[in-house]
């Protein structure tokens, strides 16, 4: 039985149509990996973009995770959802990303590329506008 530690943060983000963009974290894996402490999942404050970064959001996020496993199939993945609040104050899907835990000890800088959801056609983008959706 070997452990594996995941500490890091999620620091900010460019969200060219978003702004007040709130970011929810979620670690998964495979049968061979079992939390041993931490949370494997979390959501972070909305935050807005500034002039002094650039126009990026921050959100400074930070994540501790502790594996315990047997082998290294279903190494973990972080997968991030990125939501807004439309005129309604619902929370609104605006973007999601994906990236594996690297495999080598040590400092590591990842950079999610995001992909945001489209309507299929225009009236469901129509009616999902309509609803606050």
């Amino acid at each position: 039985m070997w452990y594996l530690m995941i500490t890091g943060h999620i620091q900010s983000g460019t969200m060219n149509d978003c702004d007040g963009v709130s970011c929810m974290f979620d670690f998964t894996s495979g049968l061979d990996f079992q939390v041993h402490s931490g949370n494997d999942a979390g959501v972070s404050q909305h935050a807005y973009k500034s002039q002094q970064t650039n126009r990026r959001v921050v959100w400074n996020f930070p994540f501790e995770l502790t594996y315990r496993s047997f082998g290294i199939n279903g190494w973990p993945k972080l997968c991030l959802q990125f939501t807004r609040r439309n005129f309604m104050g619902l929370d609104v899907k605006c973007g999601y990303g994906v990236t594996h835990v690297p495999t080598q000890p040590g400092t590591h800088t990842r950079y999610v590329h995001v992909f945001a959801p489209i309507s299929s056609n225009f009236i469901a983008d129509l009616l999902g506008k309509c609803r606050g959706k």
